[in-house]
Order: C-alpha cells, then sequence, then structure tokens
C-alpha cells in the first residue's frame, strides 16, 4: 500500500461521497495557477 492510499472495499450501488471545504489560500492558489480572476472566485457566501 502506498502512503496516503485509500483501499476500499466496493459493491455494485455503493454510493461513496466526499467533502472539502476550501480555504482563502486554495482559491488563491486556483486563480493563480489557472489565471482565472473572475470575481465569483473572491467572493464568499456571506457577501
Amino acid at each position: 500500500m502506498i502512503k496516503g492510499e485509500i483501499t476500499l472495499s466496493l459493491k455494485v450501488g455503493a454510493i461513496i461521497t466526499f467533502e472539502r471545504t476550501f480555504t482563502i489560500d486554495d482559491v488563491e492558489l486556483f486563480t493563480k495557477v489557472s489565471g482565472d480572476e473572475c470575481t465569483h472566485h473572491h467572493t464568499t457566501s456571506d457577501d
């Protein structure tokens, strides 16, 4: 097994969900890497 690797025993019909919270640093890195500076990447749901 590789470090950080996840092994799952799945069966037909199984449902998997993943959740991720994006930080301000994640959004800033996305902006730099993609060059996409649209305002919807810089506003929060609180704005």
